[in-house]
């Protein structure tokens, strides 16, 4: 989410890692966006509706121009193919969905999230998945993603999948992480970072360098 297109992140990390906190503070200053907060109470920096009728009344108003919307649906896995719909149809916004691996069945998602997924760029759409399962959503989603966020796990599985799409990242810095630490990979960049945020803002990094997809240095950073 550091550039200046339409991209697709990924958030990924256990149960209290630090994820949505950090979601949290990559859509801090975004002038138009709409936070899915599937399971509820993650979010409340916004104009927060878990009614339906509420939501859509609010979205009407508000979507052609500056908004700050978070939507905790009593339903999140029915209502979620109109979210997506609205969202499409609406564009230039950034679009969080918190446990996005709960929209799809398999490899399978509705057609209205895969235009998000596919179509969502030319559209403006900037599109932040959280999950606590990164081979959970569809290869689709996994391979528009253009920058992943791993937080702290110890699951084989997983461990071994971000390994294989995050070349080059140390599987030992991984399983390494703190609470709240994590790491920045982006596809097509040199190395990766291992990052902590502080209460006031600031990212303490480590840069690790890699060789044929294999750490070969690192050097500290503050940001």
């Amino acid at each position: 989410m550091g550039t200046d297109q339409a991209e697709i992140s990924v958030i990924y990390g256990q149960r209290g890692s630090g994820k949505t906190t950090k979601s949290q503070s990559l859509v801090a200053d975004k002038v138009r966006l709409l936070v899915y907060d599937t399971l509820g109470h993650d979010y409340a920096n916004g104009l927060v509706s878990s009614d339906r009728a509420t939501f859509e009344t609010i979205w009407k108003r508000t979507y052609a121009g500056r908004f700050r919307l978070v939507y905790r649906p009593r339903d999140p896995q029915g209502e979620f193919a109109d979210i997506c719909r609205m969202v499409y149809a609406c564009g230039r916004m950034t679009f969080v969905v918190e446990e996005t691996d709960l929209f799809f069945t398999g490899a399978k998602c509705d057609p209205a999230f895969t235009d998000v997924i596919v179509r969502g760029r030319h559209e403006q759409i900037e599109l932040l998945a959280v999950t606590q399962c990164p081979t959970g959503f569809g290869p689709l989603l996994r391979s528009q993603a253009h920058e992943w966020f791993v937080f702290r796990t110890r699951e084989p599985q997983h461990v071994d999948y971000l390994k294989k799409r995050c070349a080059g990242v140390d599987p030992q810095h991984i399983i390494g992480l703190a609470q709240y630490e994590y790491i920045h990979y982006v596809d097509g960049v040199d190395g990766y970072d291992v990052c902590r945020d502080d209460l006031a803002g600031n990212t303490e990094t480590r840069h690790v360098e890699t060789s044929a997809g294999q750490p070969v240095g690192e050097h500290a950073d503050a940001g």
